[in-house]
């Protein structure tokens, strides 16, 4: 009976791969009996994280959900396994099949391999930059519990309490960076760009083209690479301080926080 509770549900997974065998594509169906139809829209996976993906209404007219950048035309295989178990199985195929252009771009890539590259670099921008993202915010949240945590503390809190408040300065100017300045924007003041602008543009323009990108957006990803590394360096400073401020709490015995391991001894 206790398996049975903690089975999940099985299910059939289609992976679509280039002719290079690299992975295009994942697509998810439900394991039920009878005939289906599944349709792959040429898309490579999204490279959006797994937190928050946006879904629209059905009945929105306007939006639309994450999706991955366009796949060329040229020949793909698609190959079709089980899951069950913890168990990948193959069940049938890969099969392969060619896609067509309909050839009616008014701007095409005249190096398609480089078109593809590029979107490749953006996704995989894209990636990192949101990783960051869900680290900052986790960051953020840290930081709240263990204010929280110093007024329940049974020791002076008064010196880290001060390292927790330019911990979260440390952080707004963190923010700043990766989303812009929220105080200036709606004041109706010119703010710069910031790393979400510049990723979010690049994939508004390239996602849904085929077109060569254009030198902003080759140079919109130069500043955006360079501004993350930075960005990064300057988070994992903050976290090893945060790290250090729960270690604290930890030894004047504050109340428990998300994510702190207990001194415990028996």
């Amino acid at each position: 009976m206790r398996a049975e509770d903690s089975q999940p549900d099985p299910y059939l997974l289609f992976t679509i791969t280039d002719s290079d065998g690299e992975v295009v594509r994942h697509i998810k169906a439900p394991a039920k009996k009878g005939l289906k139809r599944l349709v792959w829209d040429f898309r490579y996976n999204t490279p959006a994280p797994v937190t928050g993906r946006f879904t629209p209404a059905p009945d929105q007219l306007f939006g639309s959900s994450e999706v991955g950048h366009l796949a060329l035309a040229g020949t793909y295989n698609v190959a079709l396994f089980k899951y069950e178990d913890g168990v990948l199985s193959p069940l049938a195929g890969p099969v392969s099949f060619q896609t067509k252009s309909l050839n009616n771009a008014t701007l095409p890539a005249q190096d398609q391999r480089e078109y593809l590259d590029f979107c490749k670099k953006i996704s995989a921008l894209r990636k990192a930059a949101s990783a960051a993202n869900l680290v900052r915010n986790e960051l953020n949240s840290r930081l709240g519990h263990i204010e929280t945590a110093l007024r329940d503390m049974p020791a002076p809190p008064k010196e880290l309490l001060k390292k927790t408040y330019d911990i979260g300065r440390q952080l707004q100017v963190v923010g700043r960076a990766f989303s812009g300045d929220a105080s200036l924007a709606r004041r109706q003041f010119e703010t710069p760009p910031s790393l979400n602008g510049r990723i979010n543009e690049i994939e508004d323009g390239m996602w849904n083209t085929t077109a060569a990108p254009t030198e902003t957006f080759r140079e919109n990803y130069r500043i955006a690479t360079k501004q993350l590394g930075q960005l990064l360096t300057q988070m994992k400073a903050i976290a090893g301080t945060i790290e250090t401020v729960e270690q604290e709490l930890e030894l004047n015995g504050a109340p428990a926080t998300p994510g702190r391991w207990p001194n415990w001894k028996d």
